[in-house]
């Protein structure tokens, strides 16, 4: 096999590689001409305030709080972001295709650029550059990713651990739920090296486990000198405690038969202060305890506060623990209940996934437009058909891909009606395990929403592709 630079400057490759470079070039110039100011969320000004300060703590990991700064440095101006968002998603989505072809090389020509077009041109994926939320860059990060680990298992080079050791680095300090990324990478090590070098695949799983194991303490030493509070992520204690208040309606759990004395006086304050009406209706999941400022999560932050002169951020920190202590044992404890009444409607969730904030265009605050400096700049979008378009659209289109996916995981099943090699198979079920593992557990964590399984998106269209061109009958015609 030749090497992947002659494989990729090869004549055979030059129509994707320009093809990539105008479409990436026209699509900047229309999001700058369709948005001139970029879209925000609630998150954003989240994110904008760690990128002054330098902390970290502040309710999201901090990885696009050190991007935005990053931008800023560069330029205030709101283009350098939406420019470095642009141009990282499709160098990442080519360097994935690229990856594939050098890798998977059966299939027509006319085939793996229908293929390319569909795999590069992922309208809300180009729409989210436009965006100042972290979606983007951790879909980019996932991307290179993924390749990495093909690459480990493809080629077995130390180049390509150290990059896929880099990436998750990058990826941790992004968006949380890579936590369990780690251990896909151990098994993409185990599946290059373990009948090469058990020397070589010791040692690479020990620095796996090293840099995981230094962002956790790292992030936590972080987080107890700009906060005050020792935890690596106070919104997972509340998101847990979210989720597990889904099971309280249909369970008789009282306080005297919980023998942990925090978790107690936690349970029984919350019973207390939790309305009837304040669940959530039968079969659905929200995010409202989180949020609402006379819930019960809520009301006991601020009964540990009392009249303590620590700010918020202290005391939301410092709840985080108890709840995550409670939400764990309500769920451990009646997990059946919390199968039921929480992650299967929040399966079920996949196939009509909520939009979120996705395609709503608010007017930025003063914040926002403070860190671009763009007080006078316009700020309104020139036509709106792009995000409502796509708020009709992008939700139920992605059911066609879950179809796809169902359909690969049962073709691979039948390994004999596929013309893979065995490291190309090891590669196809590596992919699809992370892509399961990825569903289950953000089925797990928090409600379902569009914009957290587009991770997976580029994923979800090139498995059942190398699937149906690898099938034996077609390989004979």
């Amino acid at each position: 096999m030749n090497s992947f630079r002659s494989f990729v400057l090869s004549r055979d490759l030059r129509f994707e590689l320009y093809g990539t470079a105008l479409i990436c070039v026209l699509a900047y110039a229309f999001l700058l001409w369709l948005y001139p100011f970029p879209n925000y969320y609630a998150d954003t000004g989240a994110y904008v305030r760690a990128a002054q300060t330098g902390e970290i703590g502040i309710f999201r990991p901090p990885g696009y709080s050190w991007f935005l700064a990053l931008a800023h440095l560069i330029t205030p101006n709101p283009d350098v972001l939406v420019l470095l968002q642009t141009g990282l998603y499709f160098f990442s989505t080519l360097f994935l295709y690229l990856t594939l072809r050098f890798f998977f090389r059966q299939g027509a020509r006319w085939m793996w650029r229908v293929f390319f077009f569909i795999f590069l041109l992922a309208p809300v994926c180009i729409y989210l550059c436009n965006f100042a939320i972290s979606d983007s860059l951790f879909i980019s990060l996932n991307n290179l990713w993924i390749a990495s680990l093909l690459w480990i298992m493809g080629r077995r080079k130390t180049g390509a651990v150290l990059l896929s050791t880099f990436l998750l680095l990058l990826l941790l300090q992004v968006r949380y739920i890579s936590l369990f990324y780690p251990f896909i990478t151990v098994i993409a090590l185990f599946a290059a090296y373990f009948k090469e070098s058990k020397r070589k695949l010791l040692l690479f799983c020990l620095f796996q486990a090293a840099a995981f194991a230094g962002v956790i303490v790292f992030t936590k030493w972080q987080t107890e000198k700009d906060i005050g509070v020792n935890v690596f992520s106070g919104f997972s204690g509340w998101q847990q405690a979210n989720n597990a208040m889904h099971v309280l309606p249909h369970i008789d759990l009282k306080p005297e038969d919980i023998g942990d004395t925090t978790i107690r006086k936690l349970h029984s304050f919350i019973l207390a202060n939790t309305p009837p009406e304040l669940y959530p209706p039968k079969d659905s999941v929200v995010v409202t305890f989180l949020w609402l400022p006379d819930g019960p999560l809520k009301r006991y932050m601020f009964h540990l506060q009392g009249n303590g002169k620590r700010r918020y951020l202290y005391y939301w920190h410092q709840a985080s623990i108890p709840f995550g202590k409670w939400g764990n044992y309500v769920i451990m404890h009646h997990p059946g209940t919390f199968v039921r009444h929480y992650m299967w409607p929040n399966f079920l969730f996949l196939f009509r996934m909520s939009n979120e904030a996705l395609f709503n265009y608010p007017q930025p605050s003063q914040q926002i437009k403070d860190w671009f400096g763009c007080n006078n700049c316009e700020v309104k979008p020139r036509y709106d058909f792009l995000h409502r378009f796509l708020a009709r659209t992008a939700s139920k289109s992605f059911n066609v891909l879950w179809v796809l996916f169902v359909a690969s995981l049962v073709t691979l099943c039948f390994r004999s009606r596929l013309s893979f090699t065995p490291r190309q198979y090891g590669m196809m079920l590596l992919v699809s395990f992370f892509c399961l593992a990825y569903i289950i557990l953000s089925v797990y964590a928090s409600p379902i929403v569009l914009r957290y399984m587009l991770v997976i998106r580029h994923s979800l269209v090139f498995i059942p592709f190398l699937v149906f061109i690898h099938l034996y009958p077609l390989r004979k015609n």
